[in-house]
């Protein structure tokens, strides 16, 4: 815009000092004033062209440096290292989507199945204590065999369970078995923390393990939920409530056989 307002303006004036020398001195000296004039204006117009092309970018270039410097001195306010508190919460926030995956593999792995079949309770309780290798561990044993008609696979797993549980939680667990009529209990203990009265329902749904951050469930497995539906399913159930060591108490109920189906069993 300058080279074209300028080389105009030039144009005008070379004009007039033309009209202006023919008519005062003559029209050789016009031509003369008109061709120096020319020359003039060109050198003129090349200034003002190459003027009026480099001034943007000369203005941006410095609009360039002064955004640069403004971004130097402000970094050292913007750009801040996380606090403490902020590591502790992002970890938590990790450790909980961690957590979450692990327990929804979990709950989607296979239950083991199996043709019912009559089990001795505590042959199956000391076969799973032989496998915890643990010295918190106290198995005490039945007056009598205890028979069950269930999957050996799936109520092994179940028992693992309850007993992986309360040694996870625990510097001390007992595990007893007795039968009443019609069903035999297994019972696993320990001095641990406890279950509120508030969470011994929750602690065997599943939704409860799925909720971030599952912090208040730490204490507690995920595989409860699958003790519980391996249990249902073998006609039994678990159930939490206070230990005589002060911490909780897992029992998990089972149909017991008749005296006549135990001889057949123990016969055969």
């Amino acid at each position: 815009m300058l080279a074209r307002c300028g080389a105009a303006g030039c144009i005008l004036v070379l004009i007039a000092a033309s009209v202006l020398a023919q008519v005062t001195i003559g029209t050789g000296a016009a031509h003369t004033v008109l061709i120096v004039g020319a020359y003039v204006l060109l050198g003129l117009s090349g200034l003002m062209f190459l003027a009026g092309e480099t001034m943007p970018a000369t203005r941006i270039s410095q609009l360039v440096a002064a955004a640069r410097r403004r971004t130097r001195q402000r970094a050292p306010e913007a750009v801040t290292a996380p606090s403490a508190a902020d590591k502790s919460r992002l970890f938590r926030t990790v450790d909980d989507l961690v957590g979450l995956l692990d327990n929804t593999l979990k709950l989607a792995g296979q239950i083991p199945s199996g043709e019912p079949e009559p089990i001795d309770v505590g042959d199956l309780l000391s076969e799973v204590a032989r496998r915890q290798k643990s010295a918190q561990l106290h198995l005490n044993a039945a007056p009598r065999s205890l028979y069950t008609r269930a999957s050996r696979p799936a109520l092994l797993r179940a028992l693992e369970i309850l007993i992986e549980n309360a040694v996870s939680n625990s510097l001390r667990v007992s595990i007893s078995c007795d039968c009443g009529v019609s069903a035999l209990v297994v019972h696993v203990d320990d001095d641990g923390p406890g279950v509120p009265p508030s969470e011994r329902q929750r602690i065997f749904e599943w939704q409860t393990y799925m909720s971030t951050p599952p912090s208040p469930n730490t204490a507690w497995r995920v595989e409860l939920v699958i003790a519980r539906q391996i249990l249902r399913a073998q006609g039994g159930d678990i159930g939490v409530g206070p230990s005589p060591l002060g911490g909780a108490r897992f029992t998990a109920r089972m149909p017991l056989l008749t005296a006549h189906e135990t001889e057949l069993a123990v016969a055969s």
